[in-house]
């Protein structure tokens, strides 16, 4: 599925990153999102309460994450 062009782009100012939409700010992620290191035990006990994983890797080799994928 392709998506519409938007009507007007700009020079981005990051060489790998190209054009962008016109209305569309350029900033570093660090100064937009933030992280926090996990030390979760990726090896469940039969007494805990599952919870679903996003690693790293999933968000690598994926475009987009979405509820119905299936997540450590």
């Amino acid at each position: 599925m392709r998506h519409p062009a938007y009507p007007e782009y700009k020079e981005s100012g990051v060489q790998w990153l190209g054009n962008v939409p016109e209305h569309w700010e350029v900033k570093r992620l660090k100064t937009s999102a933030t992280y926090k290191v996990s030390n979760v035990d990726k090896v469940p006990k039969e007494d805990e309460l599952s919870v679903r994983l996003c690693n790293y890797t999933d968000v690598y080799y994926h475009d987009n994450i979405t509820p119905d994928m299936n997540l450590m």
